[in-house]
């Protein structure tokens, strides 16, 4: 089984990058336990593997001694923000945007290799704060 395609630090590197510095925003390398009791800032989890299956439709001509195999990655990242936050909304596309991000130093899509991504969004008010988790789902082809 190989690794995923993306670490946490590429990720927090095109967030930071895409990110206007008078915002003033932390992005944190370092996963709440607690994701209820945590500070202003966003926060990006590992990236992992969380499911493999056989992939019966890739024909590749590849047939003795190896397999084919769709590995789904995933990580989660959580915006912190005041309520009635007046970056709330652009950090929301910044980090909504992250499925079609290109890297400027390659000219590559953040997560090249990946043949399906996708995200789902939660919204949750909380005390004068309002958290929202995004959870990335990237697919890959894995060889083994």
């Amino acid at each position: 089984m190989s690794a995923p395609l993306i670490t946490q630090e590429q990720v927090i590197a095109a967030v930071k990058a895409s990110m206007t510095s008078s915002w003033s925003i932390p992005v944190y390398g370092e996963y709440p336990s607690d994701p209820d009791t945590v500070r202003f800032g966003i926060y990006v989890s590992d990236v992992f593997t969380v499911d493999r299956n056989p992939n019966g439709t890739v024909g590749l001509g590849v047939t003795l001694g190896s397999n084919v195999y769709n590995a789904k990655d995933q990580f989660t990242i959580i915006f912190v923000s005041f309520q009635d936050d007046q970056n709330a909304d652009a950090v929301n596309g910044v980090i909504s945007q992250l499925v079609t991000y290109i890297v400027p130093s390659t000219g590559l899509p953040l997560f090249d290799g990946y043949f399906e991504r996708d995200f789902n969004q939660a919204l949750e008010y909380g005390p004068n704060r309002e958290k929202y988790t995004w959870t990335f789902n990237l697919t890959r082809l894995e060889f083994q």
